[in-house]
């Protein structure tokens, strides 16, 4: 299934263009819709920088379960007999059917789609978790369909490190919603104020305790 065609629905949208967003699964950064608009504008105007380096700064972003077409486009732009290829050629010359279209747009989204944002619900809603922004927090693509509908507590158990992944996260939202509050408005999207209590809520219905965030 192409995953540039998902349609999100509205509250979905309240932290999708947010740039540094920090995956409450891997812990890692999010690729916004609007990084990926910068990831074209620098590809589409890079003089004297060679693909291998763009590229090359997204690769902290990716982990071992989302990074295997784009680690080996990363690899191939390092060859010297492929490095002037540019990213359609270098795609094309892998024949992957799921990177590879002559529209730049489809091919980033395709190429960094694992990395895109995305919003998990909290509480499944398999479980009646509500579609609503107090019920979502920032993901992965690929994370979010690896986690499906399991529980956090069962996701708790099973990878200790997730309780700090979701506090780096939790808190990087927590700091927006501050500097909102002081008047900056250079993120560009208002982020509810009672976003951290309410999620803690959400958090609760599903067993794990959230509650060491500090609410401005």
């Amino acid at each position: 299934m192409n995953n540039i065609n998902i349609s999100f629905n509205g509250k979905l949208h309240f932290l999708q263009n947010q740039s540094g967003l920090i995956c409450a699964s891997c812990g890692r950064k999010i690729l916004s819709e609007k990084g990926l608009k910068d990831v074209r504008r620098v590809l589409e105007g890079k003089k004297g920088v060679s693909l291998a380096q763009i590229l090359e700064k997204y690769l902290p972003f990716f982990n071992a379960e989302n990074n295997k077409t784009f680690v080996q486009l990363f690899e191939l732009s390092k060859n010297p007999s492929c490095s002037q290829m540019g990213i359609k050629n270098l795609a094309l010359h892998l024949s992957n059917k799921n990177v590879y279209s002559s529209d730049m747009n489809i091919l980033l989204h395709n190429i960094f789609d694992p990395i895109l944002y995305s919003a998990d619900h909290v509480v499944p809603r398999s479980r009646g978790g509500a579609n609503s922004y107090y019920n979502f927090i920032p993901m992965h693509r690929s994370c979010n369909t690896q986690r499906s509908s399991e529980s956090y507590s069962s996701v708790l158990k099973r990878e200790p490190q997730f309780l700090n992944n979701l506090k780096k996260a939790l808190f990087t939202i927590q700091d927006r919603i501050v500097s909102d509050k002081a008047g900056t408005t250079h993120f560009g999207i208002n982020i509810p104020d009672d976003y951290i209590p309410r999620v803690i809520n959400s958090f609760a219905q599903e067993g794990v305790n959230v509650s060491f965030l500090t609410v401005a």
